[in-house]
Parts: C-alpha cells; structure tokens; sequence
C-alpha cells in the first residue's frame, strides 16, 4: 500500500513539473528529458512511469481534467444551474496571467507539436469532448431541448473565439470584455427562467451588477477588517466564491479600489439627489443637519468606511482626489442651505462651522453610538440654528452682523 501512495505521490509531482513547463515553453518545451530537468533528477526519475511521449500526454491530460472537474465540483456545490453555467464560463475562460499562459499553449499546440505525434489527435478528441459535455451538462437545466445541440455548439465556438482573441490580441481583451461577450452570446439563447418569467433574476454574468456585488462586499471588508483585511481572497471567500470571480474583472488590488471608487461615486450622485428640502429655509436647514449625521446602525457603517478610506488615502492619491470631491460637494449644499438665511459674507464661515459640527456628530456616533441619539444631536443642532444661524438684522447685543463672540470682546 505505501507503494501505491508513493506511486501516486511522485506522479503528481510529475505532473505539476509539467504544468509549469507548459505554462512556461508551451507543449513543445514538455518532453521526458526537460521533465526529468525541471524535476532535478535523471530520465528514469520520469520513464519509470512513463515510458513514452504519449503515454505521459495522456496521464497528464487524465490529471488536468480530474483536476478541473474536482475544482469545478467544490466550486459548484450548492449553486444553481445558472450560477453553475457562470463558474463555468469563467474558468473556461483565459481572464488572468496563468490562466492566459495555459490557453496560449493549448492554441499554439497546433502548431508546435508535429502532427503525425501518435498522442496528439487523441489529446484534441479527449480535451473537446470533455468541454463539450461540461457545456452540455450546465445548459441542460436551463436550455429547451431542442435547442440544447446548438446551444452547446455556439457556446463552444464562442469560447474558442474569445480564447484564441485574447492569446492574439490580450491588450484588447481585458476580462470585462471577454466576459461581455459570452453574456451577450447567452443572452441568445432560450434560457428557461426567461420564458417561464421568473421575475428577479439578474442577466447571466451582468458585468454591471458583479461589479457593485464586488464593491459592497469590499466596502463590509474595509469596514470590519480594515484595509489590510481587503484581499482578493477574503474578497472572495465574502461572496461565497472563487478568486476568480474576482480577478476576471479586477485583476490587481488597485483595480478593486478603482471599482469601489467607481460604486461610491455613483452612491453619491444618488444620495445627494435625495436631500431634504422645505419651504421654511430655517426648517430646511435643520433637516439638512440631521440628514448629514449618521443615526442607525446602516449609516454609522457608511461613515466607518469613510474613516477607512482616509487610512488608505495617505497611500493612494485616487482616494485622496475622491474624498476631496466628496467634501466640495458637501460644502456646496452646505452654502445652499445658508444662502437664504445669512449674509453673503457670512455663508463661508457659517459652512465651516456646521461642516464642523455635522463631522464632531459623526464621529460621536461612530465612537459612542449608544450615547449619540436622534434626540441628543437635534438639540445641538437646534441650539446652533437658533442662536448662530438664524439671520439677525442690525447690532445684536453690541454685534455687528458677522462678527462672532470672540471678535466683539
């Protein structure tokens, strides 16, 4: 039996050996004598268990799908028949660096390895017919099937199209790109959900909305862990999934954050659309206060992120630029409250001032949001209202309009 084990051992060791001079040479540079060079040992370390070319291509294409199908399964368990057919796609799909350097080897396959090598044409029928039945086996539940057949064929032309494009051309193939593609090839086809109007289900890889699935599992990351607990992999491991549901889209750490930028930009278009008004600009004013301080646990969470990205922002110059605009943006509703109520002259001060007060809330209820309640921050916002904000005409008790407590003694 420790024979056995040992066989198997040593066999994927061999095959990992492979896999990297695949990756690395393409299937030319994979013979028995650069095996046995990559392995570090002499020719029989490899022929004692294989003894041919062939025999070799053949273990390790029986491997390399054992592998896929083995990931394939871990990754699928649980999921639907769409969610099953997405996962799919993506690893199908050349969408990073390895996953590129291992398509571009099977395609220049054709071409490196001469045609009349025995193991080769065996190699192409075992590798399609194995795609094929995977693409079989996920459209089945969501295909009529009548139209299954052509379903699989376009798909696997698709594939094949998107995969030798990228390996051509990859500057113009991000995996945004490949990814719309398929979709728009899927949307074509008579998915089953579409026909019975099943309401609520999102277009097979919506690149739009996997971006802002992204972004909001990034922004509960930064929020619980902190910047340095946002990586790809805890990214992925929040939306139950794969890296690659990651990197496909953002392949770089940077990338992420350019996504989240993107999403809270959008959110704030949104938000600031929605702030409060009334005819009584000194009611407005109030609302307008209480509408920029946080007051239950979903906008205390927001603001957190906030503090998140100002850690951040002392390395990265995009958050720095973004929280700057956020802030303009703010002051400029600020000034639009104040206009009606105060002098021109006084609308600058008067908005560093509340600007001030709304941030010292903020911050409050974040630290101490137990002691921070609706009824406890409208009284210091109406406080500072009725005795700062609201316009006076003339002197009041000696000041001149504009002039605060500490100018007049």
């Amino acid at each position: 039996m420790a024979l056995r084990v040992d066989r198997d051992v040593r066999a994927r060791e061999i095959f990992t050996a492979a896999r990297a001079l695949i990756v690395e040479h393409g299937y030319a540079g994979l013979t028995l004598r650069s095996l046995a060079d990559e392995l570090g040992g002499s020719m029989t370390l490899v022929t004692h268990y294989f003894d041919s070319h062939a025999s070799l291509m053949n273990a390790y294409l029986e491997f390399e799908l054992e592998e896929f199908e083995n990931e394939l399964r871990s990754l699928e368990q649980g999921e639907d028949a769409l969610q099953r057919l997405r996962i799919l796609i993506e690893w199908f799909l050349p969408n990073d660096l390895p996953s590129w350097r291992e398509e571009r080897g099977r395609v220049l396959l054709l071409v490196q390895v001469p045609r009349d090598a025995t193991w080769l044409t065996p190699y192409l029928l075992q590798v399609e017919e194995r795609m094929t039945a995977f693409l079989w086996d996920h459209l089945e539940p969501l295909i009529r099937v009548e139209q299954l057949p052509l379903a699989v064929d376009v798909l696997r032309l698709t594939l094949n199209g998107v995969a030798l494009s990228t390996v051509e051309h990859p500057e113009d193939w991000s995996a945004e790109q490949q990814i719309d593609v398929v979709a728009r090839v899927i949307d074509s086809f008579p998915l089953e959900f579409l026909w019975r109007g099943v309401p609520g289900l999102p277009r097979p890889l919506d690149l739009p909305a996997r971006r802002e699935a992204i972004a909001q599992a990034a922004f509960r990351l930064l929020a619980r862990e902190g910047s340095r607990g946002l990586t790809v992999k805890a990214l992925a491991a929040e939306l139950g999934g794969s890296t690659t549901l990651i990197t496909h889209i953002y392949p770089r750490k940077s990338d992420i954050y350019d996504g989240m930028l993107a999403s809270l930009e959008e959110d704030l278009a949104t938000t600031l659309s929605r702030v409060p008004s009334s005819d009584d600009p000194v009611a407005g004013l109030r609302a307008f206060l209480m509408w920029c301080i946080p007051l239950n646990a979903d906008e205390i969470e927001e603001e957190r992120l906030r503090l998140v990205l100002l850690d951040q922002a002392e390395h990265d110059p995009r958050i720095r630029t973004f929280l700057i605009g956020v802030e303009q943006k703010m002051r400029t509703l600020f000034r639009q409250q104040l206009a009606p109520l105060v002098p021109a002259d006084q609308i600058e001060p008067l908005t560093l001032l509340l600007r001030a007060l709304t941030n010292g809330a903020t911050l409050g209820s974040i630290e101490h949001p137990e002691k921070w309640d609706a009824h406890r921050v409208g009284q210091v916002i109406d406080h500072l209202v009725d005795t700062v904000v609201r316009p006076r005409v003339g002197h009041v008790a000696g000041r001149k309009p504009g002039e605060t407590s500490l100018q007049v003694q």
